[in-house]
């Protein structure tokens, strides 16, 4: 392991395990995303629902996002 390696595995312990696995989904062969579908097949639905949303942004939460904008200088995409 470089110190590069170590210094990034900093950062990813900060992030929420289920982001993690989803960026694992992401961009993982064939032969691991069979494992993670297997392993995490919640987070894969969630995925896939999420890839598939406008702005990544699911039925309960677009319509909370139509009432309160955190960030009302983004423009969300839809």
């Amino acid at each position: 392991m470089s110190r590069e390696s170590y210094l990034l595995s900093q950062e990813v312990s900060a992030m929420p395990f289920d982001a993690i696995i989803m960026g694992f989904m992401r961009i993982a062969d064939d032969d691991n995303l069979a494992f993670l579908k297997c392993k995490y097949p919640m987070l894969w639905k969630e995925l896939q629902a999420r890839y598939n949303a406008p702005g990544g942004y699911l039925e309960p939460e677009a319509e909370m996002r139509l009432i309160v904008n955190p960030f009302p200088w983004a423009v969300p995409e839809e």
